[in-house]
């Protein structure tokens, strides 16, 4: 909960703006290797792991949370002018690009303006297409074991091992949309609000089709179940790495972190009421009772996607612009490479 808000607010003083959507992205990404390594590793466990199986897994992930907690105290720090690790050159390079950023986030830390952001049509509609976007996601992260289970009927070895297919895939667009993303700003010198709008709708539409074709699925043809829930989960990266979640940085400059608690909080609402749709409709574990689950899965992402289409902006919100002077940086200057 309080981790990912503080990567927003980590990103101000280390993503130059050129480099903001492959940085945020593969940073985003980390979390879909977690599910490629915890879904086949957790099938394990659970057939061989120690004291009795299942309990293993907790006792294996809660062990490598401490283990990430002692490296991050060692290697991460709040900026380049405290890290230990870095190099003369890009200790320049990272303070010189991030001047601004860094300035306008430390102006930031004293307030919040509450009544813009609730007012705000970018934050409003960034919450929901968020929110959307989860929907699908914790769908899928929460039930889909069940489903193969119930519906492709896989094994609880397969079904681990191509429960964790899928978020392969997922981590390498939200990587390779980083990465496209930012060449389409540098080199085809795209608006961002455009870029934004584009992977958003490829991160939205794209599940929700591969949704709308599984729903027709059933154990006789597996593999192209597997197959549409591969491509699904693939093209939500595209929002991960250079749409909806990228774009809290976008619009809201000093208060990232603010409002992207404020949006992964909404967002995490799917997160319960998702799984819990799903055992009331799939009581007797037909295709039949999973299609209505996929048909309003598919509604809500058209929902997000629409959203986006009309609302997602690039600009940093005015609410988020600097209006005093900083560290002698010019007064009214927006986020680096930004439009005010």
């Amino acid at each position: 909960g309080v981790i990912w808000p503080g990567f927003a607010g980590f990103w101000a003083s280390w993503a130059p703006p050129a480099e903001r959507s492959r940085l945020i992205g593969t940073t985003n990404a980390g979390s879909q290797i977690g599910n490629v390594l915890a879904l086949p590793l957790g099938g394990f466990l659970c057939v061989n792991g120690f004291d009795g199986g299942w309990p293993s897994i907790f006792y294996v992930f809660g062990g490598l949370g401490l283990i990430w907690f002692v490296l991050w105290v060692i290697f991460a720090s709040n900026s380049p002018d405290n890290n230990r690790f870095i190099g003369e050159c890009e200790k320049e390079y990272v303070l010189t690009e991030t001047l601004e950023t860094r300035a306008s986030h430390e102006e930031g830390e004293t307030g919040a303006p509450w009544g813009s952001i609730f007012k705000s049509k970018a934050c409003l509609a960034l919450f929901l297409i968020h929110s959307c976007s989860n929907w699908g996601t914790y769908l899928f992260l929460t039930c889909l074991p069940s489903y193969m289970k119930e519906v492709l009927k896989f094994d609880i070895k397969s079904n681990g091992t191509l429960s964790a297919v899928p978020y392969l895939c997922f981590w390498l667009f939200i990587v390779l949309s980083g990465i496209i993303g930012d060449t389409l700003l540098q080199k085809l010198k795209m608006s961002k609000t455009l870029v934004r709008k584009i992977f958003n709708c490829f991160s939205l539409f794209v599940p929700m089709l591969a949704v709308l074709a599984l729903s027709f699925v059933t154990c006789e043809n597996k593999m192209i179940g597997v197959a549409l829930l591969t491509l699904g989960l693939a093209f939500t990266g595209c929002g991960y790495g250079a749409g909806f979640l990228v774009n809290y940085n976008d619009i809201s400059g000093p208060y990232s972190g603010i409002v992207f608690g404020i949006g992964n909080s909404c967002a995490t609402v799917p997160g319960i009421l998702a799984p819990y749709l799903v055992g009331i409709l799939t009581k007797n574990q037909l295709q039949e009772e999973w299609r209505i689950v996929f048909f309003i899965t598919a509604a809500v992402y058209l929902l997000g996607g629409i959203t986006g289409i009309i609302f997602t902006t690039g600009n940093v919100e005015p609410w988020a612009i600097r209006k005093k002077s900083h560290a002698n940086v010019d007064e009214s200057i927006p986020l680096r490479g930004e439009k005010a």
